[in-house]
């Protein structure tokens, strides 16, 4: 049970780049300049046909190779044998735009070039972006640099208004970056299907999925002419990205502008284009930079647009394109700050007060906290706490105990981001409102805020003793002896100090921009009874006083 590729060996078909295989072919290399390297790069999924009940490529346990139909001897050096492994993937839906036809019989193939393997390629060798510098490796006793390799798409026969994509899943929030960039490189693949400048678009597409919420950005190509080698001509100017997060802004609000004026024409389910210069941005659906799930890099033979695309000649087209240096830049730079107060006191022995608030703006973080991680939202916050003793305010002689707690919490979230817009800043929604009643209502409405209070008397009681004092006259005639007995001091059923109190209020209130209010109160009571009575002991034999003598009868005693 496997699957099987064929590679030719025959001369005749090792002399072309872009068939049975072949990626690159390199000329007189070697210390003779007699070599001849040739790569290969056989895509897994284009397998010649399949033996045997094989189901996929999730349990592979053994690979072979080997060789049949050599007439002569015959020597083959292979350098390397590497499985190679992206973690982007070909997009297989269809991505032709509407009333546009899918190319039946387009080949799209995803794989890279490096600059150590394709250096030399033929017919544009691999240079390095405009200004970026390889990595070099930290400890080695020689220098030593890593290599650097792009993206390359191979397409042929894209119908006139098809296109190709790759995407890569992906958990991101890009609103504290300003700008996406890459850098593009578009060559003609056959002389015999010649492509011109703006024949081919390369497009990105950033959003919550592939083709009901995102944002794209489109930029025609200028084609490298075969033999170029200088930086700057393998990699035009022209086709680097460089996209504005606040372009995109820009567009979904002019798309939304024209839904509020009743445009029927425009909706949040067909595409909206917008102009940037001779580039196309595209939205559909709600896209968020707050919540990127996927991102798409694709390829697209663009039909006749007055505005993006003036002259085609509609036929199909062949190329190869490199992609490199996708990157986030332009980070938001603006800092936070954060304080803390706290106050204890104490009212001499009736209780004891506490005080404490603290607050933090948008973009405080701690130094080892990333970009993404620093505060996308301005927190208030204060707390009172109190511990009296109630019973104080009474006369000593009382003995009343009424134990009170006095709780009283507020936060307010205020978030950086319009949480109903959640691309755009709080501030600027709210400026963009025409009325001051518009305004408080938005800030009111996106706030989180939270109240709590509480209120408990915890085990309120009489206690004992502490009651009135009499003097006894003793029999000299003085005054004194027992002067602090109690009347009435043996314990009865029905003594107020059996019976203790409790009771406790808690209240939590709560609005955010999902609830427009939640209020949850608890009371609870409790009552409780402690009757402890002093019991008569009786000795029955206590007098009799053999039993007082005998260490083994005193248990009877």
């Amino acid at each position: 049970s496997y699957y099987q590729y064929r590679i030719s060996m025959k001369p005749d078909s090792l002399q072309e780049v872009g068939s049975n295989f072949i990626t690159s072919i390199i000329e007189n290399a070697g210390p003779n300049n007699d070599t001849r390297w040739i790569q290969f790069k056989v895509p897994i999924r284009d397998f010649e046909y399949k033996v045997g009940t094989i189901p996929d490529f999730k349990s592979i346990r053994f690979m072979r190779m080997f060789m049949k139909g050599f007439a002569n001897p015959t020597v083959l050096r292979f350098a390397t044998l590497d499985m190679v492994r992206g973690e982007w993937r070909k997009y297989l839906n269809n991505l032709a735009r509407p009333d546009a036809t899918e190319g039946g019989n387009t080949t799209f193939d995803i794989s890279v070039v490096n600059l150590e393997e394709n250096g030399r390629r033929d017919p544009v060798n691999y240079v390095l972006p405009p200004g970026i510098i390889r990595d070099r490796v930290l400890g080695s006793t020689a220098t030593q640099q890593l290599n650097e390799q792009s993206m390359s798409f191979k397409v042929c026969d894209l119908a006139n208004g098809d296109a190709r994509g790759a995407f890569k899943n992906v958990t991101m929030d890009m609103r504290m970056y300003n700008k996406i960039k890459f850098f593009v490189h578009a060559e003609e693949m056959n002389p015999d299907k010649p492509l011109d400048d703006k024949d081919l678009s390369v497009f990105i597409r950033v959003g919550a999925d592939y083709s009901s919420n995102y944002y794209e950005y489109e930029v025609p190509l200028d084609v490298t002419d075969w033999g170029a080698s200088a930086r700057d001509e393998v990699w035009p100017d022209n086709n680097q990205f460089e996209i504005n997060f606040d372009k995109l802004k820009e567009a979904k609000a002019a798309r939304n502008t024209e839904i509020r004026n009743g445009n029927v024409a425009v909706n949040f389910t067909n595409p909206f284009y917008y102009a940037d210069g001779n580039r196309r941005i595209t939205i559909v659906g709600n896209p968020n930079l707050g919540n990127v799930r996927t991102i798409m890099l694709g390829l697209r033979n663009p039909e006749q647009d007055a505005a993006f695309n003036s002259e085609d000649d509609g036929l199909d087209k062949c190329a190869e394109i490199w992609i490199n240096e996708l990157r986030l830049t332009d980070f938001d730079e603006r800092g936070g700050w954060a304080a803390k107060a706290q106050m204890k006191t104490r009212l001499a022995d009736i209780g004891s007060i506490s005080l404490g608030g603290n607050i933090s703006s948008v973009g405080f973080g701690s130094l080892e906290q990333s970009v993404t991680e620093r505060n996308i939202e301005e927190t208030r916050q204060y707390n009172f706490t109190s511990n009296i003793e109630l019973g104080k305010l009474f006369s000593e002689e009382a003995n009343i105990k009424i134990p009170l707690y006095i709780g009283l919490s507020e936060t307010v979230l205020k978030p950086q981001f319009n949480p109903l817009d959640p691309d755009v800043e709080l501030q600027a929604s709210i400026a963009a409102e025409q009325t001051q009643g518009a305004k408080d209502t938005l800030r009111s409405i996106v706030e989180n805020y939270t109240m709590r209070r509480s209120i408990n008397l915890t085990n309120v009681r009489k206690e004992r003793g502490g009651g009135k004092k009499k003097s006894v006259k003793n029999k000299g005639g003085g005054r004194g002896g027992k002067s602090g007995a109690k009347r009435g001091s043996k314990n009865k059923l029905y003594d107020i100090e059996n019976i203790s109190l409790s009771y406790s209020f808690n209240e939590v209130f709560n609005r955010n921009i999902n609830t427009e209010f939640s209020i949850m109160q608890e009371h609870n009571g409790g009552i409780g009874y402690n009757f402890n009575n002093s019991p008569t002991n009786y000795k029955p034999f206590g007098k009799i006083k053999f039993l007082k003598k005998s260490k083994y009868l005193r248990l009877i005693k």
